[in-house]
């Protein structure tokens, strides 16, 4: 994520991402002037999902650069919901070039303006007016066949600004109406990444730290993240309602073990269907290439892919956590890697 914005910058994204009926406007004029009437309906998607820190944005870049997909990017912001529109007004602009930067997470991950990024939640922040954000938690979405339509409409509209076939999406907060997405958006696979329980904690851990830090210091990147739809660490960190939690306090691993546990447990319980992939953070830079493909079974998702880049990042994660909690997350780590 990028977090040094300029003057002109930040007043663009305030423009164009904080009021929603001029982005409903923005969207429907993205429609009438871009949306083919004879769509193909059949086109393919890949979605990248898990609990934040399990390599979703790793993978998302691994994808990306086989050239294979389209998925929103820097260069898109803060147009996301009318990319073709906005592309026709930047080609009266010299188009400005953005060296490679460390990301804000400070996790060694470079992006400039053509990096792909998770966009895509502005999307159904706008489909669904926000009503499953509330104050401390994210609620489960209950999608209809509208938002669905419109859902379709959107992948249609990012694919042509690309020129591409397949539609790449790395969006955490999927798990809220993954089962809706499985259901009714065919010829897509859905890839549910996980790590080791406590080292992806403290992953968690450490990037709440930082991030509060730079909330605290800096209240325009806690709106833009808002406005995304982060709310994965920060002063405006809020845990998914998909089980009960006791630890209140996000300066304490066990806080954010508690969410490991619940999030993959609904995984486990819920989410074992066709076309739904789990894959294993540390199995995944040990074997790379070999492992996604014994995954995938499309080749138009795998062909020119590259994984060899993908490493595993754990250090020595020595932190008292809950005995309980953690004999858990074990378990249900150890059932998550004999998945499929």
């Amino acid at each position: 994520m990028k977090t040094n914005h300029n003057f002109i910058e930040r007043a663009l994204i305030y423009l164009f991402m904080n009021f929603k009926s001029y982005n409903e406007f923005l969207f429907d004029l993205e429609k009438f002037f871009f949306l083919k009437k004879n769509a193909n309906k059949d086109f393919k998607c890949l979605f990248i999902t898990g609990l934040a820190r399990s390599g979703t944005t790793s993978a998302l870049n691994c994808f990306y650069k086989s050239s294979n997909f389209a998925s929103l990017t820097y260069d898109d912001m803060p147009f996301l919901l009318c990319p073709n529109l906005a592309l026709k007004f930047k080609i009266f602009f010299k188009k400005k070039i953005i060296k490679l930067l460390e990301r804000a997470h400070k996790d060694k991950i470079l992006i400039d303006s053509n990096s792909p990024e998770a966009l895509e939640e502005f999307f159904w922040k706008k489909e669904i007016k926000n009503k499953y954000v509330e104050k401390s938690f994210l609620l489960k979405n209950n999608l209809s066949n509208s938002n669905i339509n419109e859902f379709k409409k959107y992948v249609e509209l990012i694919l042509t600004r690309y020129n591409k076939k397949i539609y790449l999406s790395k969006n955490n907060n999927n798990i809220l109406r993954i089962s809706d997405l499985v259901n009714e958006i065919k010829n897509s696979i859905f890839l549910i990444f996980f790590r080791e329980p406590i080292h992806q904690s403290t992953s968690l851990l450490n990037q709440h730290i930082i991030f509060s830090k730079l909330h605290k210091k800096n209240k325009f990147v806690l709106k833009y993240m808002n406005y995304l739809g982060h709310y994965e660490f920060g002063e405006n960190t809020k845990r998914f309602d998909i089980g009960k939690y006791e630890y209140s306090d996000p300066f304490d691993i066990n806080y954010w073990l508690e969410i490991w546990v619940n999030y993959y447990r609904y995984v486990v319980n819920n989410l074992q269907k066709e076309r739904v992939a789990f894959i294993c953070y540390e199995d995944l830079a040990k074997n790379s290439n070999e492992y996604l493909k014994s995954k995938i079974n499309i080749n138009e998702f795998t062909e020119n892919i590259n994984f060899n880049e993908f490493k595993n990042m754990n250090k020595s994660a020595n932190k008292k956590v809950n005995d309980k909690i953690k004999e858990d997350a074990y378990l249900i780590y150890s059932k998550l890697r004999n998945l499929n």
